[in-house]
């Protein structure tokens, strides 16, 4: 008599103590990877350039002027972006930096990310696993440099690649 009741006193417990287990897999959201905030790490030229004119050339403008420093872009959980570009902009003999800020929403195939902003064109990313990193080309794009002959900045035109690294 005390075997059947032990027994049944045992499995109560069993069953009382998992009354809140869930074994229903946990819901992985597969663009955690790039749910953060990038900042721009390279804003790539086809040339060398000293913008900065310190005697040291770059094809990475980052390296030539601060104006770049504050540029990112956030990829947030519910598909929505925020970007924020700066870039200098020849005017006339000088440079002024320009900031231009979008939002929209994204979508992801792969390792390419597409933000379409709320008014302009969509914009392709390529995501980098491995190195943390949102790039995107330019075609033709505006960059400054430096004319050889007057020292004065002028624009030129050439494929650009912008680097966003997770910060």
């Amino acid at each position: 008599m005390k075997a059947p009741l032990l027994t049944a006193i045992i499995l109560s417990v069993g069953i009382l103590s998992c009354e809140d287990c869930d074994d229903s897999p946990a819901t992985v959201n597969p663009n955690q990877d790039i749910v953060a905030t990038f900042k721009l790490t390279g804003y790539i030229v086809p040339e060398a350039v000293d913008i900065d004119q310190n005697g040291q050339s770059s094809s990475n403008l980052i390296h030539e002027s601060d104006c770049y420093h504050p540029s990112f872009l956030t990829f947030n959980s519910d598909g929505t972006y925020r970007l924020r570009h700066n870039q200098l902009v020849v005017a006339g003999s000088e440079t002024d930096c320009h900031s231009r800020t979008t939002t929209g929403n994204w979508t992801r195939n792969g390792n390419v990310i597409i933000a379409t902003p709320h008014s302009g064109q969509p914009m392709q990313f390529t995501f980098s696993q491995e190195d943390q990193t949102m790039s995107r080309i330019l075609p033709q794009a505006d960059y400054p440099r430096i004319d050889h002959e007057t020292g004065d900045p002028e624009t030129a035109q050439g494929d650009v690649t912008t680097v966003f690294t997770i910060d």
